[in-house]
């Protein structure tokens, strides 16, 4: 049973990063009248992956964010896309994000393994629950509390599902 599509699912989220983005102090996002946004007031983000660019990660999932947001922002908001290695390592993709390297980044959680054994508990791992039992815990069980608030304590980050 899927609840919502690939497609609507990226565009809710990248509906919650311009909100976020508004209340965190980038000035409100500008109405959508279908034009770009001015260049001087343009924010550039990198987004370094994981993924290499011929996956279905990198292309119709990372990619199709970037833009999604693009579109959403009116051209405000710029993000980039990196595949793994181009500006970081595939597996320190926190770790980029964390420093300053990057913006956002875009992983599987437990490739944070190294640093957090409980890692995996939040991207699913051999033997956990299948991909619709996650999601109902994530968003009907407390799980993705649970994971924002582990990922700010452990690694100073916000994590989106």
């Amino acid at each position: 049973m899927r609840f919502l599509s690939k497609k609507r699912t990226l565009s809710l989220i990248s509906m919650m990063l311009i909100l976020t983005l508004s209340v965190v102090g980038c000035s409100s996002a500008p109405k959508s009248t279908g034009t770009q946004a001015d260049p001087a007031k343009v924010i550039t983000w990198k987004l370094t992956t994981s993924w290499s660019t011929g996956i279905p990660l990198y292309t119709e999932t990372a990619q199709y964010f970037t833009k999604e947001v693009d579109k959403m922002s009116n051209g405000r908001l710029k993000i980039e896309t990196f595949p793994g290695g181009a500006i970081a390592p595939a597996l320190e993709v926190s770790e980029a994000v964390r420093t300053g390297v990057a913006q956002a980044g875009h992983l599987w959680p437990g490739y944070d393994i190294g640093k957090d054994r409980t890692s995996a508990l939040f991207g699913g791992y051999a033997g956990s629950g299948t991909s619709e039992e996650m999601i109902h815990w994530l968003y009907n069980g407390g799980g993705y509390e649970l994971w924002k608030e582990w990922r700010l304590a452990k690694f100073d980050l916000i994590g989106m599902p």
